[in-house]
């Protein structure tokens, strides 16, 4: 179980009460130091926005108050004022945390933000007076640091605890609202009341969560329970540091004699009969909570103390409550700097100090493929012990102790730590090992394999796999027996809404460390992130194209583009053989990062302009479950991706700003000067995104056109972009839409897509583009030639796939799908060059119509004259006329060759745009202006 905490360490409900005691003014001893910090946060603390940044732990060592104004804390040696304190006073002996976030926040009765992360790696960190003297470094670098374990300085430290687990209390079940908070007082007579034992409630759970900690047990309470515990005060002075532990099932409200002082999980507005706000996660019922008292400190009384707690439930099968006070002090801080195993930000620094990280174990056989049974023997440092898993879980303390090699008989995962005395735990690692039968020893491919090891069917929710990636080696042949290029483990379910239920899955895959984190890797050349689409192309794209073809022309346009690679997968479920699986693209999912959609991060700080402004990604979608999408007088199912619509909601002006930005644009679109490039639509779209998002959709003619699976997105600062392109496979004539011929439009002016093509300027530089794209990466040179590799590919691959699943036939088959593919994109640009370039801007004898004379209009022409017009675009119904009077006679004969022959060779003059078209019989009445 995590020790799972949050902001309450520091009494999240009164931040602004906390500073009362930072009040005293500064004396020229006093001394700040860094006490402790942590660069991997992963469950220990969470800040306002529920994120878990990295933090910084400062403490006045002195017995004067000092003012921060003007200090620095920085983790760049050459750059001492990276990160300035704002005007706060920082009381002797107390603590005072910073967040290490990037989020840049300095609001002195809130929490304060560097611009900075901690790197885990270790790194500079230091902290500098107004004057740029050093008041406290780690200096050249702190050590490598281990998630969730502290490291700083220790300290010596007395603790008086004086409300205990075991104290005695008295509580009563209220029936009314009579009592109303006169119970809270410390004069209050509650001798009538039933008495027990801190640690009350009760557990009918069918998996008790309370047995180790009951100690009264009550009858079911359907809402309140209210509590006193009498608090006796050290007969020594009371400590500087006063601190609140609560473990607690669902809800309460504190009050210390008489006044409250923080409260969880409830409404604003209580009685007798309210209930919790909510349940709370398994993991929180079962973590204890810390919560500073010290800004009460003055509440306290020599005698006659109160804690009274109004506990509140939220279902009948469970309630807890058990609360215990201590007061300490800080005798003394170490100049030794230590780990800590138990993190203590705002508290003195744990006793239980660590000198170092335990190595990691290692293993004797390395991840990957084998023949036979064998064993591995696990190797840690001395006076180590190794606890591992086997069952896809993270090992802790209480997992099984290693003693004897490990028997590896079919697809295993081995988790491995190692805990040493006087140690933090190292690293989770893993090894994991898959066998390769018989009659796979001496396969091989020329496309990179992937194997995938699972427990079970891969779900349409999360289940845990193994991943190994075997890339082709010197040989250019890739064998299930050559060391993985990478072997790691994460999470795979099948994805997909209209083809989730097809025989040859698609997946997602998520790529996830020892603890369970998102982990990026960097697989197959691709830059490192942690999620990917294993996408098969089943039923819709015999060719297996269509999507990596849509997205290299993206990415060639200069646009945020997805990275496909082609690969076989194999499988082995339970343990089972490896099974074929068939020929995949393995592919980058859409989200943000600097690998893919480099908009900013927006966090729920982010409340004012430029920052709200930007790091927003949408969607035209289906919506996913339970989000209702963006409201937009577009009315065009527009939907959240970043930030998840149930977290944007819960911040304070995003979805507003967002919604008055597309009203704002929506109605620039529709005013009376839509056109103006500062006031206009102009204004809030980035404009040759959009054209490029129109033109390549519309070059596919993908069935979803511009109403699904379209993505967007906000940079800060900056103007709606459209893009990365996406899910493509129902395109160019593909298996399923062969009805969408050639010719023709698909959903062309859906949406905002009708307003702006109709509109001068920009219909404009949609035929500039068009025409330039035409003439480079929409040529059908361009295109083929991009065809012709993944052709060559695919070409050995593809007959054991049509073997598993039986898409194609074989081989021959599907070489005819590809070259139905060729031709239909011939036929595509054929038609759009009749529909966007001006009447008569073709070049005259451009057979292919790639906007440009070559060799192959030469053929083209040949055939015409010579096999009774093969090739012609006039048999597709590409405007019933071609150009084939190259040299502008006025007829169609071997001059026109020669005339194309001698331009290309000989240097002869340039074909002119616009020259006269010959009208060609049996390709209708239609004729050339």
């Amino acid at each position: 179980m995590s020790n799972h905490c949050s902001w309450s360490y520091l009494c999240r409900s009164c931040v602004a009460a906390s500073l009362v005691w930072l009040v005293s003014p500064q004396k020229a001893d006093a001394q700040v130091v860094i006490s402790e910090f942590l660069a991997s946060n992963r469950t220990i603390l969470s800040d306002l926005h529920r994120d878990f940044p990295d933090f910084i732990e400062l403490y006045n060592t002195s017995d004067s108050a000092v003012d921060l104004k003007g200090w620095y804390v920085s983790d760049d040696s050459e750059n001492p004022r990276k990160w300035t304190f704002p005007s706060i006073q920082l009381d002797p002996r107390r603590f005072l945390l910073v967040f290490a976030s990037g989020k840049d926040l300095r609001d002195p009765t809130s929490e304060l933000h560097t611009n900075f992360g901690l790197s885990r790696n270790g790194d500079f960190l230091a902290l500098y007076r107004p004057d740029q003297s050093v008041a406290a470094s780690f200096r050249p670098r702190y050590p490598p640091q281990q998630a969730d374990a502290s490291f700083g300085l220790s300290m010596a430290v007395t603790t008086q605890p004086f409300l205990t687990s075991d104290a005695a209390l008295r509580y009563f079940v209220p029936s009314d609202g009579t009592l109303g908070t006169s119970w809270t007082e410390p004069e209050f007579d509650d001798t009538a009341w039933e008495t027990g034992t801190n640690g009350i409630g009760y557990d009918t759970n069918a998996e008790p969560l309370y047995t180790d900690f009951l100690q009264t047990t009550l009858p079911r309470v359907r809402t309140s329970l209210l509590l006193r515990l009498l608090l006796t005060l050290p007969s020594t002075e009371l400590g500087e540091i006063l601190q609140l532990r609560m473990l607690y099932d669902s809800g309460f409200i504190a009050y210390l004699n008489g006044v409250e002082i923080l409260r969880r999980n409830v409404p604003d507005m209580v009685s007798y009969r309210t209930r919790a706000s909510q349940d709370r996660p398994l993991e929180e019922k079962l973590t204890v909570e810390r919560i500073s008292l010290t800004p009460f400190r003055d509440l306290l009384q020599e005698s006659d103390n109160v804690l009274a707690v109004h506990v509140f439930n939220f279902k009948p099968a469970d309630l807890f409550m058990r609360a215990e006070i201590d007061a300490s002090s800080v005798n003394a801080v170490n100049p030794e700097r230590v780990y800590f195993a138990r993190p203590t930000p705002g508290w003195p620094n744990d006793a239980d100090v660590r000198l170092g990280i335990a190595s990691p174990p290692t293993f004797s056989v390395r991840s990957g493929g084998y023949t036979d049974p064998f064993t591995v023997e696990l190797v840690a440092g001395e006076n180590a012990e190794i606890r591992f898993t086997l069952d896809d879980s993270s090992p802790t303390k209480g997992s099984e102790l290693y003693s004897e090699p490990i028997l590896i008989e079919r697809p295993t995962l081995i988790k491995v730590r190692a805990y040493q005395d006087g140690h933090v735990a190292s690293d989770i690692v893993a090894a994991q090992y898959f066998l390769v039968g018989p009659s796979l020893v001496d396969f091989s491919s020329n496309l990179p394999l992937v194997v995938v090891t699972t427990r079970g069917e891969i779900p349409n929710d999360w289940a845990p796999a193994q991943l190994f990636f075997l890339e082709p080696g010197a040989d250019s042949r890739s064998r299930l027996l050559d060391p993985p290029t990478f072997a790691g483990y994460g999470g795979m379910r099948i994805r997909g809404a209209s083809t989730e239920s097809i025989s040859k899955s698609a997946y997602a895959v998520e790529f996830r460390d020892g603890y369970g984190d998102d982990r990026a890797v960097e697989v197959l050349g691709l830059p490192a992130d942690s999620d990917y689409v294993l996408s098969g192309a089943f039923q819709l794209d015999p060719a297996h194209m269509r999507n990596p073809l849509m997205h290299e022309l993206c990415r060639e346009l200069g646009r945020h583009g997805v990275r496909t690679r082609f690969c076989e997968v194999y499988r082995s479920q339970n343990g089972a053989p490896l099974d074929y699986q068939g020929v995949y693209a393995f592919m980058e999912r859409i989200k943000r990062g600097p690998a893919r959609v480099p908009i900013q991060d927006i966090g729920p700080h982010h409340t004012q302009e430029p920052e709200i402004s930007g790091g927003y990604m949408f969607k035209i979608d289906l919506a996913d479950p339970g989000d209702g999408g963006v409201a937009t007088a577009f009315n065009l199912g527009i939907r959240w991706v970043y930030p998840k619509e149930t977290v944007v909601e819960a911040r304070e002006g995003q979805v507003e700003w967002v919604r008055n930005y597309f009203a704002a644009y929506h109605a620039a679109l529709n005013g009376p000067n839509r056109d103006d490039p500062e006031t206009g639509y102009a204004a809030y779209i980035d404009v040759d995104s959009w054209i490029d998002e129109h033109l390549l959709r519309s070059f596919a003619k993908d069935a979803d056109s511009f109403g699904r699976s379209s993505y967007f997105f906000k940079p800060r600062s900056g103007k709606l972009e459209y893009g990365p392109l996406w899910d493509l496979d129902r395109s160019l004539g593909s298996d399923d839409s062969r009805s969408l011929l050639p010719e023709g439009w698909q959903s062309r002016g859906f949406g905002w897509w009708g307003q702006l093509l109709a509109d001068p300027m920009f219909y404009q530089r949609y035929t500039d583009r068009y025409e330039d794209l035409r003439r480079t990466f929409f040529s059908l040179e361009h295109v083929h030639g991009i065809l012709d590799r993944m052709h060559s590919e695919l070409f050995e691959a593809i007959e054991r796939d049509a073997v598993k699943w039986s898409q194609v036939a074989d081989r021959d088959d599907w070489i005819r799908e590809v070259t139905y593919l060729k031709d239909w994109i011939r036929r595509r640009v054929g038609w759009m060059d009749t529909q966007i370039l001006p009447a008569g801007e073709h070049i005259p004898g451009d057979i292919n119509q790639d906007a440009r004379l070559n060799i192959a209009d030469v053929l083209g022409t040949l055939l015409f004259l010579f096999e009774g017009g093969v090739a012609l675009p006039c048999e597709w119904d590409a405007g019933n006329f071609v150009l084939l009077d190259a040299d502008g006679s006025g007829g169609v004969n071997l001059q026109d060759p020669v005339y194309t022959l001698t331009y290309l060779f000989n240097g002869g003059p340039e074909p002119v745009l616009g020259a006269n078209c010959t009208q060609i019989t049996g390709c209708g009445n239609s004729s050339c202006e």
